[in-house]
């Protein structure tokens, strides 16, 4: 499925119509939404259909780039909002006392290395841009970087299995976002493949997540009322 999905994207990123790829990105992540809500019953978590819906507004912004600065503002309070939601779940379980030497290192290294990427691209992409947006960008990044980090603490502290989801979600979503800004801001058409790819790969990778915590919870729940029944 995921595969098709990228043929599907990749032949629409061909065509060379902007308009038509922003909106095929906004496709994808409605089509996500329907799929978690027909199949998976979305609508029984009020935090994760939160979660999507703020997802599906952050894309729905990216349409009207360069148009006005208030798409810019929204785009970044909604994928914050939205992913910060899904990052929760990871967040309340680490244990910041616990945070050994090693770790330490790798995260500090991750730190150094992704702000000097962030920088890298905002200076690769900011000649022509106005002052504001260049603040919003590094907000933006910075704010993403914070997720990076706190997903990594969590998988480097907790069963890999259980959260690998929320380590390659912020980054590949990170990652998408900029290779879209490369290929919106330097005339550089070939990232916006690059960048689909890896926003494919988030939305795919959090479908699996919300999906596997909604059975996981009617799983429980169904677990709590046979006891019950049968006590």
């Amino acid at each position: 499925m995921a595969i098709f999905f990228l043929i599907i994207n990749y032949l629409i990123i061909y065509t060379d119509n902007l308009e038509v790829v922003k909106w095929s990105r906004v496709g994808n992540s409605i089509l996500m939404f329907t799929y978690l809500m027909i199949w998976h019953r979305l609508y029984t978590n009020k935090r994760y259909l939160i979660g999507v819906i703020f997802s599906i507004l952050s894309d729905l912004c990216l349409v009207y780039f360069e148009n006005h600065y208030l798409p810019y503002l929204l785009f970044f309070v909604f994928t914050a909002i939205g992913y910060a939601v899904f990052l929760f779940d990871i967040f309340k379980f680490i244990s910041w006392k616990q945070i050994t030497i090693g770790n330490s290192l790798i995260i500090l290294t991750l730190l150094l290395f992704e702000s000097y990427l962030i920088h890298f691209i905002i200076t690769l992409i900011s000649p022509g841009l106005e002052s504001w947006l260049v603040i919003l960008f590094y907000i933006y990044g910075f704010t993403s970087l914070t997720y990076c980090i706190i997903a990594t603490i969590g998988y480097l502290q907790m069963d890999t299995y259980k959260n690998e989801h929320y380590l390659i979600i912020p980054y590949a979503y990170l990652i998408s976002s900029a290779f879209f800004a490369i290929a919106l801001y330097s005339s550089n058409y070939v990232s916006y493949y690059y960048s689909r790819f890896f926003y494919l790969m988030t939305i795919f990778t959090l479908a699996h997540l919300i999906a596997f915590k909604l059975h996981e919870r009617q799983s429980i729940k169904v677990e709590i009322e046979e006891s019950t029944s049968g006590s």
